[in-house]
């Protein structure tokens, strides 16, 4: 298997295998290329939010978020927070940066952006709502471009949000944390946030958030299934700005609360 992994002959020869040759494509040969042509400065604009889908500036840019969450991390009823690890996703469409994939002779099908390359093009100013703190020390994020102008970004998160607890009922109280998210500078005019395939306005819509097996000896995750969560987003439109709000629910579990909180 190894052998077989490392691109090694396992009949014993040693010898790399033969290079499947492909047709001759077009176009842009690498990215660094297309980055040329496209994205420089006297050519691209990258304060100029895209157009939007009748390609003039007439109407707002669609911004669609996603929260994947990998792990909640800690739970503060006192101090009113949660802390959760996750990727931030968000995708939007740009067609100045768009270019021909193999399909259509050209030489790919996908631009990644890494570090400070990302900086080359608009990206919307998303920020968390109700933040308390973000590190942002050894955090990752990917830029994906492709044929269409269809952009993906991903950002490696860790979070503590600010949230309402309602203790009512310990040790059997239920809370749904959430995470808000909007644009920092661009209302309703110039861009519509809204959560992964959902719709324009103030409405539960697409899906907002997902999780990997979430994994907790305090709290149970009422709306999990075998792979994870999934769950859409709400929009609140307020101002003249879109907010969406990324949520789910928690529920205690009582027994542990009872034994290592009351008995202790």
């Amino acid at each position: 298997y190894l052998a077989a992994w490392a691109g090694a002959d396992i009949n014993g020869g040693g010898q790399c295998p033969s290079s499947i040759l492909k047709s001759a494509c077009t176009g842009y040969q690498s990215t660094g290329q297309y980055f040329d042509a496209v994205a420089t400065p006297s050519i691209y604009d990258n304060t100029l939010r895209p157009a939007c889908g009748n390609a003039t500036h007439q109407g707002p840019t669609v911004v669609e978020v996603q929260l994947y969450l990998t792990q909640l991390n800690r739970v503060d009823p006192k101090q009113g927070t949660i802390e959760i690890n996750g990727f931030f996703r968000t995708w939007w469409n740009d067609p100045r940066l768009a270019y021909n994939g193999t399909e259509n002779g050209g030489c790919f099908d996908v631009v990644n952006l890494y570090g400070s390359s990302q900086s080359k093009i608009w990206q919307p100013d998303i920020y968390v709502d109700n933040l308390m703190q973000r590190t942002t020390k050894g955090m990752k994020s990917l830029v994906q471009i492709y044929p269409s102008g269809r952009i993906w970004r991903s950002e490696q998160v860790l979070l503590t949000v600010v949230m309402q607890f309602n203790l009512a009922r310990l040790p059997y109280d239920e809370h749904k944390p959430n995470v808000v998210v909007a644009s920092y500078s661009q209302d309703v005019n110039n861009m519509r946030v809204i959560p992964k395939g959902g719709i324009i306005g103030a409405a539960v819509s697409g899906i907002g958030l997902k999780s990997s097996k979430l994994k907790s000896e305090t709290w149970e995750f009422p709306t999990m299934l075998e792979t994870g969560i999934v769950v859409p987003g709400g929009v609140l439109v307020s101002a003249n700005w879109d907010y969406v709000y990324l949520a789910w629910d928690i529920k205690r579990k009582p027994k542990y609360f009872l034994g290592q909180v009351i008995l202790h």
